[in-house]
């Protein structure tokens, strides 16, 4: 019985290029946007989605890097949806269709998100009970240290969800294919963005998922314009509110009602309230404000004044608009400050960073009951904290965690200040280009390694100490 294959119009191959911190590969296939129209039916050629690089050792692959060449990597041929095709089949791929919403580029939207990217899969760490490693399923370009680039983790009602960039297989020119995705609890993918533009710096942004909403993004170097926009979570996919942000960022934190975006510069945060529709910009040439993570409809982080190298507990206030010191003193810097939306979490340390390897003396963990004035801080002294430097976190449902310069993830209880450390050295053969703390909850912490993501339940964990 002969099987019927529905096939998409294709332009010809667009143009790769790459910038930055990883090369950037557009355009895989139908490059202006597609829908499978009835009739042009026949086999499909095989895609080559996936051949420039074997799977890793650790996946069952032979690893490293991929034949290369002029027939490695992605292949732009026709390999549209055979009709009774629903689940991930790396031979072929969803159409495209172009987003409803001004981007500042042209960007795509698959129709069948199941077919653009694969399912996640879970396997057991070999380094811990109640740990689990997701599995690479697909040909990442391993050697450019970044199969799964800015993931953001949500706790909602069916689960984790997650939304991450997928670096994909070696193109032309050796640069990878990036696409954008946001999984439901089950790791089935709901919803798939990627590049349909010529323009080589035409940019999906990693999406960000809440317990609601889901916030996503575009951005053109070319241009300098970025655009953002926010919908219910099953609604993502046909979204067209667009927030009145159009800066690039190099980090972007939100929660169902508050965006943070943190400006190329460093100098600057933006920030947008989606009940009010308020949005407002932090920060100038001498004042900056940096990598601030929302509470309610709030977001705290760090800032500095008057080109005084001395971080600050900032907030910005979503239902004011305005910005504020809350910690912050001459005589001590806060190189971290988080919440969870119940408690102030901070390190507080001496002043004199050591320039040599990023430590501030003296480091220890403070917390306050949540306050949106300086008035309303009360800071409690909790236990010393390990050598610590500039270094991502998360606060959630009462604990935190962040990592340090011992070469370990540091985990608290903030109700009574428990303690728990994990170290970095077991995840070593799955580690990329660095490892940041991701989220954490009262059950689980996740974490990023560049070549995986990491969740391991806090049960598992032992007494702590």
């Amino acid at each position: 019985m002969r099987t019927e294959l529905r096939r998409c119009r294709r332009r010809p191959p667009a143009a790769y290029s790459g910038s930055g911190s990883f090369a950037l590969a557009l355009a895989v296939g139908c490059a202006g946007g597609c829908s499978c129209d009835a009739g042009d039916y026949g086999p499909r050629q095989p895609s080559a989605i996936g051949s420039g690089h074997p799977l890793p050792p650790w996946e069952g692959g032979a690893g490293g890097a991929g034949a290369g060449g002029a027939d490695a990597g992605i292949d732009l041929s026709d390999r549209c949806i055979p009709a009774a095709l629903s689940a991930w089949d790396p031979k072929y791929d969803s159409c495209w269709k172009s987003v409803q919403w001004p981007s500042p580029c042209k960007i795509l939207v698959a129709e069948q998100p199941a077919l653009a990217v694969p399912p996640l899969e879970w396997l057991p760490c070999e380094w811990h009970d109640g740990c689990q490693r997701m599995k690479l399923n697909w040909d990442a370009p391993l050697d450019l240290g970044n199969a799964i680039l800015v993931p953001k983790v949500a706790r909602a009602a069916d689960g984790y969800r997650l939304g991450l960039m997928l670096s994909w297989a070696e193109g032309p020119g050796g640069f990878p294919i990036l696409r954008a995705a946001v999984y439901d609890g089950a790791g089935t993918p709901v919803a798939v963005w990627r590049s349909g533009d010529s323009d080589p710096m035409c940019i999906p942004q990693p999406p960000i998922p809440a317990k609601e909403h889901v916030w996503f993004g575009a951005s053109s170097a070319t241009t300098g314009k970025a655009a953002y926009v926010v919908a219910e979570y099953g609604a993502v996919a046909a979204a067209t509110e667009v927030v009145p942000l159009d800066w690039m960022n190099q980090l972007a934190r939100a929660n169902d009602d508050t965006l943070t975006l943190w400006a190329p510069s460093g100098n600057f945060s933006l920030f947008y309230d989606r009940i009010s529709g308020a949005h407002a910009i932090a920060g100038n040439m001498a004042d900056h404000f940096q990598d601030f993570s929302p509470a309610r409809r709030s977001a705290v982080g760090v800032c500095f004044f008057g080109n005084v190298l001395v971080p600050k507990g900032c907030m910005w206030n979503g239902q004011t608009g305005t910005v504020a010191e809350l910690v912050g003193g001459t005589d001590f810097a806060v190189p971290r400050f988080d919440s969870d939306g119940q408690t102030l979490v901070w390190i507080q340390a001496g002043t004199e960073e050591n320039l040599d390897t990023g430590a501030w003396p003296d480091p220890w963990l403070y917390t306050s009951p949540y306050a949106t004035t300086p008035a309303g801080v009360v800071p409690q002294k909790r236990r010393p904290a390990p050598p610590f430097s500039y270094c991502t976190s998360a606060a959630g449902d009462g604990y935190y965690a962040t990592c340090a310069l011992d070469e370990q993830y540091h985990l608290y209880r903030l109700s009574d200040a428990r303690h728990w450390a994990y170290p970095f050295a077991a995840m070593k053969p799955y580690v990329g280009s660095g490892l940041d703390v991701l989220f954490i909850d009262a059950t689980e912490v996740w974490f990023q390694t560049g070549l995986s993501v990491v969740r391991q339940r806090l049960d598992a964990l032992g007494a702590g100490d």
